[in-house]
C-alpha cells in the first residue's frame, strides 16, 4: 500500500464523517477531525516463546508456548517519536510473530512501514507483526492532513540489554581450569573411539558409541563435561569430520538412573543454526545449561539446546581475535589468553 492510497483512505474518512455530521442532527462534535495526532499505548498482548527442556534420562525437548502476562511495559517518547521496553522480553521470544494492542489519539490511522520497502499496511489488532527489528509505525490524522511517525524497538534478553565486561588481569595471572563434573574424555589413538576417566586418567575406560565411529571427529575435536540443574552429567564433543558439512555433535548423558552410550547427533535439513566446520571451538559450560563454542577468531556460538542449534551470540563479543586458550570458572564467566609471548589473560562476565 502506498502513501497515496493512505490519503486517499483518510479523505474517504472525512467524507463519511462529514455526512454523518449532516445526518445527525444539531451536535456540531459529530464528524470533526483533528490535526493533532500521537500514538497514545502500545503494549504486546501475546508473543510465542520456546522453552528447552531436558529430562533426567537425557532426553531433549523443545515447546512453544504463548505467554500473555508479566510482560513489559513500553515507553512513548513523543518528543523523541520512540516506543521501546526498558525491561527486557525473556529470551527465546519469537519477535516475528507479536500481537500488540496500539491506539491513537483522535481516531487517527495507524499503519505499519514494511521492512523491506517505502510500503505501508494498516495495523489490524488480529494480525501478528514482526517486531524482530526496529520498525517504524506512523500515525494519520483523519483529516488527511499529515502524520506523526514513530520507531518501534522491542528489545529482548540477549540482544543487546545486556553486555559483556571484560578486564584484562595483572601479569603472573593462571588460567583457571574449566570445571568438568570429575570426567575426562578423549579420542583414542586410533581416533576411532573415546576414552574415560573419572580419576585424573589413573584408570580409563572405552566408551561404547550408538552409530558407526567413522562419524567421530577426524580433527579439531573438542569434549566438555559440566553437571545439569536437573542433576544428570552431560557430555558433549564436536569436530570436523569430513563426512559432514557442518562440525559433527556427539553426546553422553552420566546419571544415576542411565549408563548412556555416545549418540551422535546428525545434522537436520530443517536445521540452519549448525556449527560450522574448519576450526578448532573451546567447548564451555555457561549459563542456564547452555553451552558456548567459541572460536580462535573470536567468534562466539551458543547453544541452549545442548548441541541440537547453534546461533552466534553478538553479546558476548570478545575482546581480542587471536585466542590460544579459553575456560571458565563456571559462574557465567569467560577467561581468554592471547596468542603470542606476553600471553595476557582476560577476563569477562556479562553485566544486566
Amino acid at each position: 500500500m502506498n502513501i497515496k492510497y493512505v490519503f486517499t483512505l483518510c479523505l474517504m474518512w472525512v467524507t463519511a464523517l462529514t455526512l454523518t455530521s449532516c445526518l445527525g442532527g444539531n451536535d456540531d462534535s459529530d464528524g470533526m477531525t483533528y490535526d493533532d495526532v500521537a500514538i497514545t499505548a502500545f503494549s504486546i498482548r501475546s508473543v510465542n516463546r520456546t522453552f528447552h527442556k531436558t529430562s533426567s534420562t537425557g532426553e531433549d525437548s523443545t515447546y512453544v508456548t504463548a505467554i500473555s502476562s508479566n510482560l513489559p511495559v513500553f515507553t512513548i517518547d513523543h518528543y523523541q517519536q520512540k516506543i521501546y521496553n526498558t525491561t527486557p522480553l525473556p529470551s527465546e521470544c519469537d519477535l516475528t510473530r507479536v500481537l500488540v494492542t496500539i491506539a491513537a489519539k483522535n481516531n487517527g490511522g495507524i499503519v505499519l512501514k514494511s521492512l523491506i520497502s517505502d510500503s505501508l499496511f494498516y495495523y489490524n489488532s488480529t494480525d501478528s507483526i514482526d517486531f524482530s527489528k526496529t520498525r517504524e509505525l506512523r500515525v494519520y490524522a483523519s483529516n488527511g492532513s499529515g502524520f506523526r511517525a514513530y520507531t518501534v524497538d522491542i528489545k529482548m534478553s540477549g540482544d543487546g540489554s545486556s553486555s559483556m565486561q571484560w578486564k584484562q588481569m595483572p601479569a603472573g595471572t593462571e588460567m583457571p581450569v574449566t570445571p568438568s563434573a570429575g570426567w575426562a574424555f578423549k579420542l583414542n589413538d586410533a581416533g576411532d573411539g573415546i576414552n574415560a576417566s573419572n580419576d585424573e586418567w589413573a584408570t580409563q575406560t572405552v566408551e561404547t558409541l550408538d552409530t558407526d565411529a567413522k562419524l567421530l571427529p577426524q580433527r579439531n575435536a573438542s569434549f566438555a563435561c559440566w553437571s545439569q540443574s536437573n542433576g544428570s552429567t552431560y557430555a558433549l564433543l564436536v569436530g570436523d569430520n569430513d563426512l559432514q558439512q557442518s562440525a559433527v555433535v556427539w553426546r553422553k548423558v552420566i546419571s544415576d538412573v542411565l549408563v548412556s552410550s555416545w549418540t551422535y547427533m546428525p545434522l537436520s535439513d530443517s536445521n540452519p543454526y549448525y556449527l560450522p566446520k574448519g576450526q578448532y571451538y573451546w567447548l564451555l559450560p555457561y549459563t542456564d545449561n547452555s553451552v558456548l563454542a567459541i572460536a580462535a577468531d573470536g567468534t562466539v556460538y551458543q547453544s541452549r539446546d545442548q548441541g541440537i542449534t547453534w546461533k552466534t551470540n553478538s553479546n558476548l563479543k570478545l575482546p581480542i581475535s587471536n585466542i590460544a586458550k579459553v575456560s571458565t570458572k563456571g559462574e557465567g564467566d569467560i577467561w581468554l589468553q592471547e596468542s603470542g609471548e606476553a600471553g595476557t589473560i582476560w577476563y569477562g562476565k556479562m553485566t544486566e
